[in-house]
């Protein structure tokens, strides 16, 4: 009897073993996609916007930032926010699991959440700026040049994350 209850507890691990593994790699893959759409977009607002922005006078570019800022909220927070909740669930899920080796999840878990910050840091106040309409043309200019900076520092935190989580998938074959 005692045999029994020693391999139904072994076996009961197994079987969690078996769906944390499960669920640690379609995360961390999941992960992956938003962390690859995250920064492809990043790059695409970076290499088409910034330039299309600069190319606007004072009163185009306010007059165009205020139609689309709500779209461009609507599109990026929700992807960015996303990508950091999915990256720190597989980071801890990794920890619950007891693997070996989470530390490029945690990477990705650092940059994800740098990603987020840098919003608070920078681009509240700098869209906040581009919505209230106020700076002169060359003012406008230093803060679009100043904006696309801050957004190469999320783009490379981006393919941090993005690189540290493919890695992660790969290192973790169960």
């Amino acid at each position: 009897m005692e045999t029994m209850i020693c391999f139904y507890i072994k076996q009961e691990r197994t079987i969690m073993d078996i769906v944390l593994n499960s669920l640690s790699r379609w995360i961390i893959f999941f992960a992956v996609i938003l962390l690859g759409i995250s920064a492809g977009a990043s790059l695409a607002e970076e290499v088409l916007l910034v330039p299309f922005w600069e190319s606007m006078s004072p009163t185009d570019f306010y007059k165009w930032y205020e139609e689309h800022e709500s779209k461009l909220v609507a599109f990026y927070g929700p992807l960015q926010i996303w990508s950091a909740v999915i990256v720190l669930f597989a980071f801890v899920l990794l920890i619950v699991k007891r693997e070996s080796n989470p530390w490029m999840m945690l990477v990705a878990t650092i940059c994800s959440l740098a990603v987020l910050g840098t919003f608070f840091i920078y681009f509240k106040n700098a869209n906040t700026a581009f919505l209230a309409g106020v700076m002169d043309a060359e003012q406008l200019k230093i803060a679009i040049k100043t904006w696309g900076q801050w957004q190469w520092i999320r783009i490379a935190l981006q393919m941090g994350a993005f690189c540290a989580t493919i890695y992660a998938l790969s290192n973790n074959p169960k």
